[in-house]
């Protein structure tokens, strides 16, 4: 018994410094792997996140872009009003939405405006539902002033950069002509009335951001989203079509 507690077996101070060492430097890239894997999987996520909620604004704001209808062969289906211009950040427009179902029935036609704030980075569609007034107009429905109602289609969406959420085009004058002269708005007024009759495609381009995303940030995460309508043209056949309702 004596002899085994003589004994002086053991680790001396050097090797348990270079075994405290040793376990620093495992520890230390263990949890700088760990936190890059969250750090990467947090952004995956993120991109999902963005991704999917994008695929459902565009959809919406392109469903509601091709249900235009046309209210007469000389009226378009694009409108403005005063509040309710046609811009790079609105577009204001007459759509109908029911099934079709009765044919007799003429189409509500009601005054819809898609417009994007980009102060809450979200955009609302404000219906203004119409009715028919034949005997002070045939072919114009009567608007009211004040909206129906106004929803939130997409939220935490941005511009890409200097490229408009909508961009108007026209046809140009080739042969077969192409709708790739570019519209401009017109100061606060928006869109010329005159130019409205003309569109013949709207380009649709955002960019999607993650739920609270900080879209300063140096290298913020965002899915890019663009997509087009082409307005209905009078005679697809002819050598000069116009984006008319005839």
């Amino acid at each position: 018994m004596n002899k085994r507690l003589r004994q002086e077996d053991g680790f001396s101070l050097p090797e348990l410094l270079v075994a405290i060492s040793i376990a620093m430097i495992v520890s230390l890239a263990a949890f700088a792997l760990l936190e890059f894997t969250l750090k990467r999987t947090g952004e995956v996520d993120q991109r999902v996140d963005a991704t999917q909620r994008g695929r459902l604004y565009m959809d919406t704001i392109t469903r509601q872009l091709r249900s235009q209808v046309c209210l007469s062969p000389i009226i378009s289906a694009m409108a403005t009003r005063p509040g309710d211009i046609t811009n790079d950040n609105t577009a204001t427009f007459y759509a109908d939405f029911t099934d079709g179902s009765n044919p007799d029935v003429k189409p509500t036609a009601d005054l819809h405006k898609l417009a994007y704030d980009p102060i809450t980075r979200t955009m609302t569609d404000t219906t203004y539902t119409s009715s028919w007034n034949k005997a002070v107009d045939p072919w114009v429905p009567v608007v009211p002033a004040a909206p129906t109602r106004t929803r939130v289609i997409a939220t935490d969406i941005v511009p890409d950069g200097a490229t408009p959420i909508f961009s108007y085009y026209t046809y140009d004058g080739g042969s077969p002509p192409k709708p790739n002269i570019r519209l401009w708005p017109i100061g606060a007024g928006g869109i010329a009335l005159a130019d409205l009759a003309r569109v013949a495609r709207i380009d649709v381009t955002f960019r999607s951001l993650p739920v609270k995303a900080d879209p300063n940030a140096s290298n913020p995460i965002y899915v890019k989203f663009e997509d087009e309508v082409y307005v209905r043209a009078a005679d697809p056949n002819d050598d000069a079509p116009t984006p008319t309702c005839a």
